[in-house]
C-alpha cells in the first residue's frame, strides 16, 4: 500500500483482517505519510466484503487469503473496467486465472515468486 501511495493514483487502500497487522500498518503509515502522493486508507476487516472503488483498479496481494476469499474478492470487481493484479507468492493462482486474469509477466526467486496479471474490461455495446 505504501509503495502504491508513491505512484500517481487517486488513492491507495489496504485491508488487514487481523488487528495486530492493522495496528502495524497504521504505525508504518504514520512514518511514511510525508512520502505519500495520494490519500492512503487502511481498513480492518474482511477483504471479500470491503467496498471497492469504481473504475479500473490495480490490486496487490501478497498471498493474503485462501482460495475462497480470493475468489469472493475478485468476483466483486467490476467487469466494465480493466484490472491489474500484482500477486506475490501466488498460491491461489488457478483461482485468479479462473476469474479471468491472464499472466503478463512473472519473476522472483522460488520462495518469493510474483506474477503480474491483467483482466480486460468488457466494452459496452456500440450505439447504432
Amino acid at each position: 500500500v505504501l509503495l502504491a501511495a508513491t505512484l500517481p493514483v487517486r488513492a491507495a487502500v489496504g485491508v488487514e483482517h487481523r488487528a495486530v497487522l492493522h495496528a502495524a500498518a497504521l504505525r508504518n503509515l504514520e512514518a511514511f505519510r510525508p512520502h505519500a502522493r495520494c490519500p492512503v486508507v487502511l481498513l480492518l476487516g474482511d477483504a471479500a466484503e470491503q467496498p471497492l472503488p469504481a473504475g479500473p483498479l490495480v490490486l496487490w496481494m501478497f498471498n493474503p487469503f485462501g482460495a475462497d476469499v480470493v475468489a469472493a474478492a475478485l468476483a466483486r470487481l467490476s467487469t466494465a473496467h480493466a484490472h491489474w493484479l500484482v500477486y506475490v507468492v501466488p498460491r491461489e493462482l488457478p483461482v485468479v486465472v479462473a476469474a479471468g486474469f491472464g499472466p503478463v509477466v512473472e519473476g522472483g526467486p522460488a520462495d518469493c515468486r510474483w506474477v503480474v496479471l491483467h483482466r480486460p474490461g468488457v466494452s459496452p455495446p456500440a450505439r447504432t
